[in-house]
């Protein structure tokens, strides 16, 4: 029983001793790596804060082809007000048509409503006129 002690105390300290050792040379590889650096384009995130607002952080990445090596570059950061555009959403069996109004950059929905469509075929988005009144 001793010995299987004092084999498995030895074992502990030699997977300890090797871990160690492995950690030191990954560490030492990244820093002395000779970088092939590439960066992506601007990449852009928007969410939804409040009703009127949404932040925007705009970035580029950076990285080395050849080892772990990444960097974020913060381009800009901030708060914006929404910008809603009218969407046409189709057709729906019950002879409607549904249109939302929505945040073109954080998808915040302002709006959501049908209105009554004779199709399919339905008539053309966004160009609704009005019905001659019969005298």
């Amino acid at each position: 029983m001793k010995k299987l002690c004092h084999r498995v105390s030895i074992f502990l300290a030699f997977l300890l001793l090797l871990t160690i050792v492995v950690g030191i040379a990954a560490t030492a590889h990244a820093v002395t790596c000779v970088h092939d650096l590439y960066t992506t384009g601007l990449t852009s995130e928007y969410d939804e804060v409040s009703s009127t607002q949404h932040s925007c952080i705009e970035y580029t990445m950076t990285y080395c082809r050849k080892c772990d090596y990444s960097k974020k570059t913060i381009i800009k950061s901030g708060y914006e007000s929404h910008s809603y555009s009218l969407y046409d959403m189709g057709h729906n069996p019950n002879h409607t048509h549904s249109y939302r109004s929505s945040c073109n950059k954080c998808d915040r929905i302002q709006s959501e409503y049908d209105i009554v469509c004779e199709g399919p075929p339905c008539i053309a988005p966004y160009s609704l006129e009005a019905t001659p009144e019969l005298q």
